[in-house]
């Protein structure tokens, strides 16, 4: 695993704040597995993560380590079809939406996901069309590498607390959790 931290002067103009990306290797299915373990430490309700990737990236999977991590016992699935799953067996509740057959920010407003969100971490598939409208977000976008199980995981925020967690980030920050 390797965490380089890099600068996002892209998103601090978009957002009107410098903003900070952080680009994390994952060689193995057991290195994306503890990013997400650490990610999971570090949400609390009202915490919005933003993925995106291709087809088959492993965003679901993603999805599964945190619930996992925050103690749920139901494995979620994609809801690509019925657009959003609500986990409330861990410390946290768990809102896990998948965005990519709507066309609108409208239609997910018209979903009513947004009632539960303070109290909730809501994590969302396919959610770049909410970066806007949830300025506070951790973006993830997930690149899959040569090798089979290799990811290329492109975390980015302009949120002061997130920002605390990408810097916090650093390989000897996470070889503890091995």
């Amino acid at each position: 695993m390797s965490a380089e931290p890099e600068l996002e002067d892209d998103l601090g103009d978009r957002l009107g704040t410098r903003g900070m990306k952080r680009v994390l290797t994952a060689h193995t299915r057991q290195d994306t597995t503890r990013y997400a373990q650490f990610l999971a430490a570090q949400l609390v309700p009202g915490d919005v993560v933003l993925l995106e990737g291709p087809l088959g990236s492993g965003k679901t999977a993603i999805v599964q380590d945190i619930a996992a991590a925050i103690g749920e016992s139901a494995i979620p699935n994609s809801p690509t079809f019925i657009l959003a799953n609500l986990y409330d067996g861990g410390r946290l509740r768990l809102i896990h939406c998948d965005l990519y057959r709507l066309a609108d920010l409208k239609e997910f407003m018209d979903l009513g996901v947004v009632d539960y969100m303070e109290d909730s971490v809501t994590i969302v598939e396919w959610g770049s069309m909410l970066r806007a409208r949830f300025p506070d977000h951790l973006h993830i976008e997930i690149v899959p590498l040569v090798e089979e199980e290799a990811r290329e995981l492109r975390l980015s925020s302009a949120s002061d607390r997130w920002i605390k967690v990408l810097e916090a980030m650093e390989f000897g920050t996470l070889a503890v959790m091995s």
